[in-house]
């Protein structure tokens, strides 16, 4: 059987058989190079897009064409993986919660290393082995046939560039960075607040160099949720962003201080944004795209 990429895009796709190709033909010479692709799996029109995308950029193809063939038949399903990578315990609530608010249809699969976090306050900056180890929880997510991979460890930026390198056929997400995009079309005075000092560094270095950042660490918070005081945290949170002075929008730099966003909006009456939030509806809008 032949499916072109028109009957195959904004569906997601089971396939089932013993033995599978995806073949890329460039429209020029419509001549038929086939791929390997997995043997069993559940994958969507985006992890197969994106292995076209990757396919035609090492071979210099300007357009082409996408056919499955399939030892049986093709089968439709309403199912998607989405792998969420944590280095905080505190992190899987707020994206879940996102999730069940901005988009439900996803199978969300949590990994978490909690002693990542750990790792870069002993330390105090990112390491080789640390990059490795995130790789590692990278191709394992996508091994696992995630159709998308959203971290939530805002202070490993460089790490996740280069699983966002390796990875190139399903969207890698950084944590930040469909928030900086909506942070940066509401003003150009944004606050910048975290709870983990080293986040400040790794996500002010991601905000264009035409915005101005009001950066607050909010000293004590991470503590204070660490030893199950979730009160304490927020109110430790709408403490600082009553100290922000005069912002555009603020900016919530971790998943974990999603849960404050209401309490900080009260403190300092701008418009919060929290990265849960945007990560999804950026997420959604990639998959559903089959961008």
């Amino acid at each position: 059987m032949r499916y072109r990429s028109k009957s195959l895009r904004g569906k997601p796709l089971t396939y089932i058989g013993t033995e599978r190709y995806i073949c890329a033909a460039p429209k020029e010479t419509l001549a038929v190079t086939p791929i390997r692709f997995h043997k069993v799996g559940l994958h969507t029109w985006p992890k197969l897009s994106g292995l076209l995308r990757a396919y035609s950029r090492q071979h210099h193809l300007h357009s082409c064409l996408l056919y499955g063939e399939l030892d049986t038949p093709l089968h439709e399903s309403s199912h998607m993986k989405i792998a969420l990578i944590h280095a905080l315990r505190h992190s899987p609530p707020p994206v879940e919660d996102a999730f069940r608010r901005l988009w439900t249809e996803p199978i969300l699969m949590n990994l978490l290393d909690d002693t990542l976090s750990t790792d870069l306050a002993r330390d105090g900056a990112i390491t080789p082995a640390m990059t490795e180890r995130f790789l590692k929880l990278g191709h394992h997510a996508r091994d696992a046939g995630a159709d998308g991979i959203l971290f939530t460890c805002s202070a490993f930026g460089p790490c996740i560039d280069a699983v966002k390198k390796e990875l190139q056929d399903i969207p890698v997400l950084k944590p930040n960075e469909a928030m900086i995009e909506e942070a940066c079309s509401l003003g150009s005075r944004i606050g910048l607040m975290a709870t983990f000092a080293p986040t400040l560094d790794s996500v002010s270095a991601e905000f264009p160099p035409s915005v101005t950042l009001v950066p607050m660490w909010i000293e004590g918070a991470l503590a204070a949720l660490d030893h199950g005081d979730g009160a304490e945290h927020d109110r430790l949170a709408a403490s600082a962003a009553g100290e922000l002075g005069e912002c555009d929008v603020v900016a919530l730099a971790q998943f974990s201080l999603a849960r404050a966003a209401k309490a900080v909006a009260g403190a300092c009456a701008k418009p919060v944004l929290t990265t849960p939030d945007s990560a999804v509806r950026k997420m959604k809008a990639l998959i559903t795209s089959g961008s």
